[in-house]
């Protein structure tokens, strides 16, 4: 049980999705197609399958960190309106110079609501994480210029800033009131 919920969430699922391994996840996480649709036409038809009651599921909420809320982003872009909520903690939205942001903001707004959350301390700039990956801008700046662009285009946004970095510990601590929200 997640500190600071108990006795607060009732009739809820809780799905989670692993990485086979470290390459998977840098394959699959950042803005990766395939992955989308599996999510959306493999795991959630499997999932109603599995268990009838999903099938009147009427609000669905995708959760990553990392690299997985830029991932939970994505999934929401590619299929509009499958999931009505998205929750990043401290999601790397500086992934390719900001793309996600830029196909957000130049596209049809997507149905979904979104809360965001960063560090404070996640200010590092110009990381080179692989080879093939650097990360230019802050984790901070990226979260707040995707921000900027879901209300541009009028999707409701929650933006939390807690005092801390890039790490479980803080997450642990920011996820209860993320649950809450998405409960609604």
């Amino acid at each position: 049980m997640i500190d600071g919920l108990q006795g607060d969430i009732a009739d809820s699922w809780f799905v989670f999705i692993s990485m086979e391994n470290v390459e998977a996840r840098w394959l699959e996480c950042p803005c990766y197609p395939p992955f989308a649709r599996f999510v959306v036409e493999e795991l959630l038809p499997w999932l109603s399958t599995q268990h009838q009651e999903l099938r009147l599921v009427r609000k669905r909420t995708l959760i990553g960190l990392s690299f997985t809320g830029l991932a939970a982003a994505f999934v929401a872009k590619e299929f509009p309106g499958v999931f009505q909520r998205v929750i990043s903690q401290s999601g790397s939205f500086w992934w390719n110079d900001c793309w996600l942001s830029e196909q957000y903001r130049s596209s049809a707004r997507v149905p979904t609501d979104f809360y965001l959350d960063v560090g404070t301390k996640e200010l590092t700039e110009n990381v080179v994480h692989r080879e093939d990956v650097l990360q230019v801008v802050s984790q901070v700046e990226g979260v707040q210029r995707f921000r900027d662009v879901l209300r541009l285009k009028g999707n409701s946004v929650r933006y939390v800033e807690f005092d801390g970095g890039h790490d479980f510990t803080a997450w642990r601590q920011t996820l209860p009131e993320a649950l809450r929200w998405a409960l609604e």
